[in-house]
């Protein structure tokens, strides 16, 4: 009789380890296991609750619209979170169907709009926090249909004072929105805003300059200096230039979390992972580099190691690595997958999987030419990498090549974290930028070359920046 001879509250414990796959197949197979199965205890785990919050009160602008009607049902109605379940697979499809309703506008501001993909710039799903090269000013385009600036925020911009010389430089102004703040960081000068929208009111939390104890009044008595900043989780991460201390600050609450040194005698402490807040990847450069001369990677000597937040404490990855640049770090369950430059000149590349429960390296692998080294990605068990004439799909674990798409031409590569897919978004020196679904190995939408790319946390909208202009393809 197999499984359903099984009491229902086995079988609904046993759901609870299935993938989302074998958990619609054996609804599939008879009406009492799909009876047994319509619980949502089953169901809620299988699907992202805050897409599907936004998502069930947004106005639907894309057609056919979702509908779930239970009154047409011959069986048990579904229940509810599997119905939500639905509810987010109809945006997927949207999206892997090309179906989108597009809305621009071309603003009237005195600047260009100058972004990176690689930050959350999105409040709230409708909020866009957008920049003015050269300005003082941050704008708030509300984008939950034909995109209109909505209202605007001022912080203080610093300008650099050159000694003995007759002219000031602009410090180049970096911000991102870290859960209900707004971190605007110029070098070691940190503001910190709350986000009260739609009040329209941000209000100056904390300033900080990162390697003192506390936050300070005003920034009139502190200098600037040049500053390494990562954002990593609700934590920031500042190295002064040249000294191996890296100053841990807590965004939500402006508290100063530790001075935090080096593991070992080295020169240059870098963040290396952006991925896990509890676990950071740190890479100190060990040689000497004013030794040196030109720089060699060749001759480069690096200490790799982690760093648990909580514990406070170092763990050994690489005691000393040599002959190349460790650039990036991500996890993945046990696994930590470190990506090092070789070669510069020819951005050779080696990437090296170590396993933290035997402490060892168990994969590793070298490409000549890897472009958007730092946008790459594990889905699921799947390495996603870019090279210059193709995109590779490695098994995480070995390094092994799973599939490859045929792609020209390839000078940036960055990953679009639609639900559990694997979009991927690709720049050519050629052609537009194209938005592929690796595994249906097709192209879902193309857009102007230069444009910055950027999705909201609903996965609903897909922003593009290009110049003076906005660009918003709504999937919902």
């Amino acid at each position: 009789l197999g499984l359903i001879s099984l009491p229902e509250e086995v079988i609904a414990y046993i759901a609870q380890f299935l993938s989302l796959k074998d958990l619609l197949a054996c609804s599939g197979t008879c009406s009492y296991l799909r009876s047994v199965l319509n619980d949502n205890l089953i169901w809620k785990r299988h699907y992202r609750r805050s897409i599907v919050d936004y998502v069930s009160m947004a106005n639907p602008l894309v057609k056919p619209e979702f509908e779930y009607h239970p009154e047409y049902e011959t069986l048990e109605p579904l229940c509810a979170e599997r119905v939500n379940l639905l509810r987010q697979n109809h945006l997927l499809s949207n999206w892997r169907e090309g179906r989108c309703v597009s809305n621009s506008v071309h603003t009237q501001v005195n600047g260009l709009f100058l972004e990176n993909n690689d930050r959350q710039i999105i409040y709230g799903n409708v909020y866009l926090f957008l920049h003015v090269l050269n300005t003082n000013e941050i704008s708030i385009w509300d984008i939950e249909e034909t995109p209109y600036l909505y209202t605007s925020l001022v912080f203080s911009l610093y300008e650099y004072n050159m000694e003995d010389e007759d002219w000031t430089d602009i410090i180049r102004v970096y911000y991102q929105i870290v859960e209900d703040k707004l971190v605007v960081i110029q070098g070691n000068l940190v503001q910190i805003f709350g986000i009260y929208l739609p009040d329209k009111a941000f209000p100056l939390e904390y300033l900080i300059s990162v390697d003192r104890d506390r936050v300070v009044s005003d920034f009139a008595e502190t200098l600037y200096t040049d500053c390494y900043n990562w954002i990593v989780g609700h934590l920031l991460f500042s190295r002064l230039c040249y000294l191996p201390v890296v100053h841990v600050w807590d965004i939500r609450t402006g508290d100063k979390r530790k001075a935090l040194r080096a593991p070992t005698v080295g020169w240059d402490l870098y963040v290396i992972s952006l991925d896990d807040a509890a676990d950071v990847i740190f890479s100190l450069r060990t040689d000497d580099p004013f030794a040196m001369g030109p720089e060699d990677y060749t001759k480069i000597t690096n200490h790799i190691s982690s760093y648990n937040v909580a514990k406070d404490e170092y763990t050994t990855i690489f005691p000393s690595l040599t002959g190349c640049k460790p650039v990036h770090a991500m996890h993945h369950c046990d696994f930590i997958v470190l990506f090092c430059i070789d070669d510069m000149f020819i951005f050779k590349c080696s990437i090296y999987v170590f396993d933290r429960r035997t402490s060892s390296t168990v994969a590793q692998a070298t490409f000549p030419d890897l472009v958007g080294l730092y946008k790459s990605r594990v889905i699921e068990d799947r390495l996603v990498l870019a090279t210059q004439s193709s995109v590779e799909i490695l098994n995480v674990k070995t390094l092994e090549v799973v599939t490859s798409l045929k792609i020209d031409d390839v000078i940036d590569m960055d990953y679009l974290p639609v639900l559990k897919s694997t979009f991927i978004i690709t720049s050519s020196a050629k052609s537009e930028i194209e938005v592929w679904d690796i595994d249906k190995s097709q192209v879902l939408l193309k857009l102007p070359l230069q444009s910055f790319v950027f999705l909201n946390e609903s996965c609903s909208k897909l922003v593009m920046i290009t110049g003076q202009s906005i660009v918003v393809k709504n999937f919902w």
